[in-house]
């Protein structure tokens, strides 16, 4: 019976096969992006969910960065409070110049404490976790860094050339391959996976000190004892840097705990999640409209087969076998529906990728959770789409449905201009919503960010901080500033928009004890001329090309202001004081664009315009 209902069902779908064409292609629509959506949200849900006792992780941040805290805390709290804190890991990010057989490669690396298999429960492809990281020239890779690197060949043991900062080389040997976790806020904490993890002895080869209270800037996590509360640590870590901290970090620093398993969702305000609810709410929006597409045209389409389904009564069909065919059609439509949706998946998955900046899982990767409910989902559909002609043209009197004429319903009637008004209402809300956003996007992109980024590329270069290395790097700037199609470059540490050397305290006077909190931007003296930075008095350091001195510093509009400057012509040469007691000269004061100082010099990014 069940093989006949099918069958009818098909000959029917052929034989309206322009109606069949657009309801099935249009739930299709509907489907993959709610499929695409799914696999989206179920992989940012998943981020850390692997790591082991992950309900007493925390992230130890502060208000300095909502990602670090004090090198020397983690260690201090372990050491002093074992009642309260199981066990601490920390990392300095840094990027290492490698080589193997004379290759240089650039790498994302941490310099990392060796508690990072036993905290988190990572697992290493080969090598010993009960020895990894515990000895001072071995390293660690990542599974996709170890295949770039040497294909299939057995890495263990194998040495690696890695450069510091100040040019010099070291040999590490390759201890283990960690096996590749996804996504998570221990190894991808900052976005960029971490490719290379050297031991903590290897910060003294890399001038990279974690054990310091003045370190303000070290990826800090705790895992605390059975039952401990983050409130519990308050006390203590108030306590301790009050005890061992520098009086000008105690007075403004402030540590939290962020716990681990939720720390993706909520960090930077939560707007992953924001994310997560505004996808999910458009995806089923746009399922909702498919779903209600399809319901109509097939409720119009069946109202066209009277005639069939009086023939069918007279010669002896039940009212249970009409309803029976009804939902084996609609059934029928959404099946294949879901096989064309899972069909288009892998090409537009690449689509929603680029739009949400984000990777979505494969269809392969995904649980079987997530199939079951997509299958019941398609059940669903396909029973509220068969429900109404099933039952509504089943109940119709013999001699009526034989006529081919259909008496008006106010019930029918009702639900059709319902469904209707229901799609016209959510178009509507999106029509308006994106609209709205297609207005804050064209807010953001023309918004004034205080520098010119049209025509501007930046390019980074290996760091090299020896006299021999910073002379190589400016040659290389005079030269490309030679080029005809370049119009301005600049060597500098940081890049408007991704300012990387963290905050310092700033004084108008020696004396004075109410410092101001202030971003640095290390550059040289073509930082505002090749980012277009408006210049609003003084100079940005010195106008001679061949001697540029170091104790000059250029300011800001808002950091003028904020050091008691009526206007920017009177801070320029005035003095300006640090809190470990040295001091520099200000020899420009800028607009605002996205960092209050400029200091010099700087060996990593280009500036071109």
């Amino acid at each position: 019976m069940f093989k006949n209902y099918i069958k009818i069902a098909w000959r029917n779908l052929r034989k309206h096969k322009f109606n069949t064409a657009i309801n099935i292609l249009g739930l299709a629509c509907g489907l993959s992006f709610a499929l695409l959506i799914g696999a989206f949200v179920w992989q940012e849900l998943r981020v850390n969910q692997d790591i082991k006792h992950i309900d007493q992780q925390y992230l130890l941040k502060s208000n300095l960065n909502e990602y670090s805290a004090i090198g020397m805390l983690p260690r201090a709290l372990k050491e002093n409070y074992p009642h309260l804190v199981k066990n601490y890991f920390r990392f300095d990010g840094i990027t290492a110049i490698i080589a193997y057989d004379g290759q240089p490669v650039q790498s994302n690396a941490i310099v990392a404490d060796s508690s990072l298999f036993e905290m988190f429960g990572f697992k290493l492809l080969s090598g010993n976790v009960n020895h990894a990281l515990k000895t001072p020239n071995q390293v660690i890779l990542s599974a996709p860094f170890a295949k770039c690197l040497f294909g299939n060949e057995e890495v263990l043991g194998k040495q690696l050339t890695v450069r510091n900062f100040n040019n010099q080389e070291q040999l590490f040997t390759i201890g283990g391959v960690l096996e590749n976790k996804g996504e998570n806020a221990v190894l991808n904490l900052t976005g960029p996976a971490t490719d290379l993890i050297l031991p903590i002895q290897s910060t003294s080869f890399f001038g990279r000190p974690i054990d310091d209270w003045q370190s303000l800037y070290i990826a800090s996590y705790l895992e605390l004892q059975p039952n401990v509360s983050p409130s519990s640590l308050e006390k203590p870590i108030r306590d301790l840097i009050q005890a061992h901290a520098p009086k000008a970090i105690v007075k403004d620093y402030k540590a939290s705990l962020a716990p681990l398993k939720t720390y993706h969702l909520e960090k930077g305000d939560g707007s992953i999640k924001h994310l997560l609810y505004t996808v999910s709410i458009v995806a089923f929006a746009i399922l909702l409209l498919a779903v209600i597409n399809f319901v109509n045209i097939s409720i119009n389409t069946s109202a066209n087969r009277l005639k069939e389904i009086g023939i069918r009564k007279v010669v002896g069909g039940t009212k249970k076998q009409l309803q029976a065919q009804f939902i084996a059609e609609a059934l029928l439509a959404v099946v294949i529906s879901m096989l064309l949706s899972i069909c288009l998946y892998p090409f537009l998955s690449k689509v929603i990728s680029n739009v949400l900046g984000k990777s979505i899982p494969s269809l392969f990767n995904l649980p079987g959770s997530f199939w079951i409910f997509a299958i019941l989902s398609c059940l669903i559909i396909g029973l509220f789409a068969g429900a109404y002609p099933a039952l509504r043209l089943s109940s119709l009197p013999t001699v009526q449905s034989a006529r081919g004429k259909l008496a008006q319903s106010k019930d029918g009637s009702f639900l059709l201009r319902g469904l209707i008004s229901v799609q016209f209402a959510i178009a509507l809300i999106a029509l308006t919503s994106s609209a709205i956003i297609a207005q804050q996007v064209s807010l953001f992109f023309s918004k004034n960010l205080g520098y010119d980024k049209e025509y501007l590329l930046t390019v980074q270069v290996p760091r090299d901080w020896t006299a021999e290395g910073l002379r190589h790097t400016e040659v290389l700037r005079q030269e490309l500033a030679k080029l005809p199609e370049v119009e301005n470059i600049s060597i500098s540490y940081d890049i408007p928009g991704a300012m990387s050397s963290g905050n310092t305290n700033v004084l108008k006077n020696a004396t004075g004890t109410d410092p101001i909190s202030t971003g640095l931007v290390f550059s040289d003296r073509h930082f505002a001329e090749t980012y277009k930075i408006p210049l609003l008095a003084g100079n940005f350091y010195s106008p001679n090309e061949a001697s540029e001195p170091t104790d000059r510093v250029v300011i800001n509009e808002a950091l003028s202001k904020a050091l008691g400057y009526t206007s920017p012509v009177d801070a320029v040469n005035q003095a300006i004081y640090f809190t470990d007691a040295s001091s520099a000269i200000i020899s420009g004061v800028t607009k605002i664009f996205m960092g209050p100082l400029c200091t010099f010099p700087s060996d990593q990014c280009y500036g071109l315009t």
